[in-house]
């Protein structure tokens, strides 16, 4: 066993919110400067055709700057960003900020709308998620916001199926490695930059399977 120290520094500097690129081009980090205890921060992000999203309120904690994901943005379109702290009596506006988001680093089926919705239409996506593609999702009028990026090897590594969306900008997903054993076969949660962030594999579900006097399995399928 080991381990390492590690120091962790704000994305905040001069006290001016800042907007941070991650490895996915339709995904931002949004900072800002810490706010007073008992007060709650969100941010808006509005397109330049007038579409409006706001991400959840997070409570203000002192001392730590606060950071928000940004998703479900178009790709090479520009988005006005700017965060409101609720003080519980009035709200704060921040400053204002210019976002242009990335072209997406790959190419998507075409897709035909049958009936437009308008752009002031809050939050209306649709998680489109086959067994046979890398799981997309677009807005009402059939626009990319977000798509698993990393490539999946169906001929070696199985189907790859995301399960459900958790809260918090989380996503679970499960992968049938049909070449590998028991600790080849995943079920994952994911972030939406496509990171994992917690695993478990059936392997090691079987071996608690095992203790609790029940068989153990050999993979995860569509009911997991």
């Amino acid at each position: 066993e080991g381990s390492a120290d590690f120091e962790m520094k704000s994305l905040v500097h001069a006290g001016v919110p800042i907007i941070t690129r991650t490895l996915h081009p339709l995904v931002y980090v949004y900072s800002a400067v810490a706010c007073a205890e008992g007060f709650r921060m969100r941010v808006q992000f509005t397109s330049s055709d007038g579409g409006q999203q706001n991400t959840p309120y997070q409570d203000c904690r002192s001392g730590l700057s606060m950071n928000f994901i940004l998703a479900g943005l178009r790709p090479e379109t520009e988005y006005s960003v700017r965060h409101t702290i609720d003080t519980g009596s009035d709200f704060q506006q921040g400053p204002v900020i210019k976002l242009m988001t990335s072209a997406a680093d790959r190419d998507f089926l075409a897709r035909t709308v049958l009936q437009s919705w308008p752009a002031s239409v809050e939050d209306g996506m649709l998680l489109q998620a086959s067994s046979a593609s890398n799981p997309l999702a677009t807005d009402l009028n059939g626009n990319v916001v977000w798509y698993y990026r990393d490539p999946i090897d169906f001929k070696h590594q199985g189907p790859f199926m995301l399960t459900r969306p958790d809260s918090g900008g989380y996503l679970w997903g499960i992968i049938e490695n049909v070449e590998g054993d028991q600790s080849q076969q995943f079920v994952r949660e994911y972030d939406l930059t496509g990171r994992t962030v917690l695993e478990t594999n059936a392997a090691r579900v079987g071996e608690q399977l095992v203790a609790m006097g029940k068989r153990p399995i050999g993979a995860f399928h569509h009911e997991a």
